[in-house]
């Protein structure tokens, strides 16, 4: 999940919550999608290092 959040190439994102009974669901919705299987490297940059 974490990957998807940082994908490079995704520019969009929304985020909903619905509660009933007790239940929670929360979904998640990102555009482009990610995590596409070849595209890793160009979309999940390396970690920076603090100076």
């Amino acid at each position: 999940h974490f990957t998807q959040i940082v994908w490079k190439n995704t520019t969009e994102m929304g985020i909903a919550m619905a509660k009933k009974d007790g239940a929670c669901v929360i979904v998640a919705c990102y555009h482009p999608r990610g995590n596409i299987v070849g595209q890793f490297t160009e979309n999940v940059l390396k970690p920076v290092k603090p100076t």
